[in-house]
């Protein structure tokens, strides 16, 4: 079963500034971030208990390439992406 993934603005947000932030550093490697984070997304969509939970209900997806990890909570059949880190 795939789950629904729901991503919250202040999520989105950090991404955005990710992106922006990779892309100053060198031009081109800014489109690479959101081919990881998508790749850490669709993980999360098809089995998103593989990842350890690191307080009570949440659990964090580490995106490959970059230190970024998305944090996420699983409620029914939906996990909700509340806050990216670096």
């Amino acid at each position: 079963m795939a789950y629904n993934l729901s991503i919250r603005p202040e999520a989105e947000t950090d991404l955005s500034d990710a992106f922006n932030y990779y892309q100053h550093c060198r031009p081109g490697l800014g489109q690479d971030f959101p081919l990881c984070v998508e790749v850490a997304f669709e993980r999360i969509t098809r089995n998103p208990c593989q990842y350890q939970a690191v307080h009570k209900t949440v659990r964090r997806a580490v995106i490959h390439r970059f230190p970024y990890g998305i944090y996420y909570i699983v409620a029914n059949n939906t996990s909700s992406c509340w806050r990216s880190w670096r």
